[in-house]
């Protein structure tokens, strides 16, 4: 059954391009009634997004830091360091998460687990911030405009690459 046809082109082409557009409309239909597959996809393509991402990082840092004669591996090493740091602090959120679920909601233990992911979330851009100013040293006004500069641009990186990851996961449902 053809939900679309194109005029001009063969049936051939047209069927089976009928065959993906289905299997689209079913996908986004399963995805309506159960995102988590979609979710669990997305982080699933994190940990690759940030990998593609950190040499990018590196060279921004490069940039922003130009004035102080650092060598693009210094660079590199502490874009390292802080997507290890990320890293270790998703994971955290992670166990934390599947604690989380295990427990009865409202009891002490699902209280302090709440307590212990919002303090992680808020510790991973205090660290990056004190770390930053610490390997690069200045006042904290440069401080705080250098990290904004590479913050924001390695947020806009790490959305692109996982949205990519996403449309590429999407395209293989």
């Amino acid at each position: 059954m053809l939900l679309h046809r194109i005029d001009g082109l063969p049936d051939a082409v047209d069927a089976a391009l009928n065959v993906r557009l289905g299997r689209r409309q079913r996908a986004i239909a399963a995805a309506r009634a159960d995102p988590e597959p979609i979710v669990a996809a997305i982080f699933a393509k994190l940990p690759l997004a940030l990998l593609v991402v950190m040499p990018l990082f590196a060279a921004r840092l490069k940039l922003v830091h130009w004035p102080r004669h650092r060598l693009y591996t210094e660079h590199l090493v502490i874009a390292l360091h802080r997507h290890a740091f990320l890293f270790l602090a998703l994971v955290l959120l992670s166990l934390v998460g599947l604690a989380s679920r295990q427990l009865a909601p409202g009891g002490a233990m699902s209280v302090a687990l709440d307590w212990t992911s919002r303090l992680v979330l808020l510790w991973m851009p205090l660290h990056l911030l004190l770390m930053q100013k610490r390997v690069y040293g200045g006042c904290w006004a440069r401080t705080l405009s250098e990290y904004a500069v590479t913050g924001f641009g390695w947020v806009v990186r790490v959305a692109t690459a996982v949205s990519f990851g996403a449309i590429a996961g999407l395209m293989s449902l």
